[in-house]
């Protein structure tokens, strides 16, 4: 079996791209696919299927459904237009968290994408975190003999939010993992470690479910952008600079959240499975 392919990234966050209407991959080629040495290497797969609106689908790089992807969003827009499907700058797209609207602002060798997120979901039921409370917000949570003070929220897929000056490779690499599989996320999750540096500017790192540390996390921006605001530490507008490159967040009034940030197509081929 060959499958034709097309890798793009956005802030380095990269994945493979395919279309059709259901993913010809079992989770062990998916693993593979992924794999930086045996495969194309990603961070995860894009299945795009068309219809009355484009739909996007995504599994992480261990074969886990990963709901939603902010990075994804924007290398969508770029497939998209650079193939001849998308008529305009703008256009409405189908994903597991309802329809995002997404509009090109600029177009080039890197592109310069927006995406609207939609309202984050605080609830602890949609997160989902286990916690009978309003909102989990800066609570306590014991993790590896150390207490930390975290807010859960959704943007479509879980997110574990620790506001610390300690971005070190130590800290992703043993909080990261104990945080993701924390008994109290059922679903598991994305853990942002976030270093505010002003009211407009916060220094971020990622730990992804199913990927383990990624470059950038689109929705990851988005928690940060979120809980960074709702805790006073930030205004709505904020830089989030993460080791894949600069997105700009925004948290409307509706608390609705922007992310604009680029996409870049890497490139294109066919692969025997």
């Amino acid at each position: 079996m060959e499958l034709n392919f097309t890798k793009l990234q956005g802030a380095l966050n990269d994945f493979i791209f395919l279309e059709g209407d259901k993913l010809p991959l079992a989770d062990e080629q998916i693993r593979r696919l992924c794999h930086r040495r045996k495969g194309i290497g990603a961070d995860g797969i894009v299945l795009l299927s068309p219809g009355e609106q484009w739909t996007m689908s995504i599994w992480n790089g261990d074969g886990s459904p990963a709901g939603m992807c902010g990075n994804a969003t924007r290398c969508t827009a770029l497939y998209l237009d650079r193939t001849g499907r998308l008529r305009g700058d703008r256009f409405e797209l189908n994903t597991a968290d309802g329809i995002k609207e997404v509009i090109i602002k600029e177009q080039g060798e890197v592109y310069r994408v927006q995406v609207d997120l939609g309202p984050v979901r605080w609830n602890p039921e949609e997160v989902p975190v286990l916690f009978t409370g309003h909102l989990f917000l800066e609570r306590e949570i014991e993790v590896n003999g150390t207490t930390l003070r975290v807010s859960a929220l959704s943007l479509g897929n879980p997110h574990c939010v620790w506001f610390t000056d300690d971005l070190s490779d130590d800290n992703i690499n043993t909080l990261g993992p104990a945080l993701e599989n924390h008994p109290l996320f059922p679903d598991r999750c994305n853990v942002e470690f976030a270093r505010v540096l002003s009211k407009s500017e916060v220094q971020v790192r990622v730990w992804e479910r199913g990927c383990g540390e990624t470059p950038a996390c689109g929705t990851g921006a988005a928690a940060v952008c979120a809980a960074a605001n709702e805790t006073g530490r930030t205004g709505r507008k904020i830089l989030c600079r993460m080791p894949g490159g600069t997105l700009e967040m925004e948290r409307i009034a509706s608390g609705r959240i922007l992310k604009t940030g680029p996409a870049e197509w890497s490139f294109a081929g066919r692969i025997a499975l």
